[in-house]
């Protein structure tokens, strides 16, 4: 389901640790399309992931809390807000947004959600530049696999920021709803696209 009324989007370097070189498409987006008006779907959660770090950031992992929810309507508008808060080296990563885009695949339950970073609460220096400041774009994916029944984790990603992996706004990110196979496992809590 396209759902995209505007975007800008910038790659957070941090993302660098979960890159894969394989894509897997996704269907069409004439597939992906519900008939009728008004909400279409739905992506909400409260959940925590564990995100890879790369060596110049430590190595190990950190843990990830999003909190997120995002309406996703016939007429290819979104809407909703997040939040993603980490600690990494001791130090805050944390950013709010709104939901500026969106793309959803009902049949694989993932979402791309892309909006506008409506607060940076980072103390890290890896994420507290130019790119990172209030009104610049930002994105993320999810997975959902169930409530444990699948015996698949639902997964998510770190966010992105404009003019990463050569995206440059969230409107873009939305629209080319790629799936590179790094998406990180969810470790507590619960996605939902339904």
């Amino acid at each position: 389901m396209r759902l995209t009324p505007r975007s800008g989007a910038l790659w957070l370097p941090l993302a660098l640790a979960a890159c894969s070189d394989g894509v897997v498409p996704t269907e069409s987006p004439e597939a992906r399309l519900l008939p009728g008006r008004g909400v279409q779907a739905i992506a909400s959660g409260t959940y925590q992931y564990s995100q890879p770090l790369p060596p110049s950031l430590g190595g190990g992992a950190a843990i990830i809390d999003v909190t997120m929810t995002t309406n996703f309507d016939a007429d290819g508008s979104a809407s909703g807000s997040f939040r993603h808060f980490g600690m990494i080296q001791g130090l805050a990563v944390d950013f709010s947004g709104v939901v500026t885009c969106a793309e959803v695949d009902l049949g694989l339950g993932r979402v791309w959600i892309g909006g506008v970073i409506t607060a940076n609460n980072s103390e890290h220096p890896f994420v507290t530049g130019p790119i990172n400041a209030v009104g610049k774009d930002i994105w993320f994916r999810a997975a959902d696999r169930g409530n444990g029944d699948s015996g698949e984790a639902d997964r998510s990603t770190f966010v992105g920021f404009e003019g990463g992996q050569d995206i440059d706004t969230s409107q873009e990110y939305c629209d080319l709803a790629i799936w590179p196979n790094d998406a990180n496992p969810v470790v507590s809590g619960n996605l939902m696209v339904k």
